[in-house]
């Protein structure tokens, strides 16, 4: 798949977990042999463990919203920038109460 597909694919995933996460997304769209890279040198997260950090980031954050401010893709990779996010109400997420609790 072109990079360019990559990204529309990505856009697409991103779109379904803004709209109402499920776990079937997981299923939708991820390969089966899918790694998410969430530090250069830490542990990579299997398509069932992104199920699972999915699912308790929406239930802490059930109105959280993030901006993808970039996208790019080379061959079957795609890295994506979302730093600006917000959610309002949040409740106690790793044991810590949320600012201005």
């Amino acid at each position: 798949m072109p990079g360019e597909e990559n990204k529309a694919l990505v856009r697409r995933v991103l779109a379904e977990v803004r709209h109402g996460w499920t776990p079937a997304v997981i299923e939708q769209f991820f390969a089966p042999d899918y790694r998410r890279h969430l530090t250069p040198t830490g542990p990579q997260l299997t398509g069932e463990e992104q199920r699972e950090r999915a699912s308790r980031l929406r239930e802490a954050f059930p109105d959280a919203d993030a901006t993808l401010e970039d996208i790019v893709a080379e061959g079957d990779r795609v890295r994506i920038a979302s730093p600006s996010a917000a959610s309002i109400g949040a409740p106690s997420w790793a044991s810590r109460r949320p600012a201005g609790a």
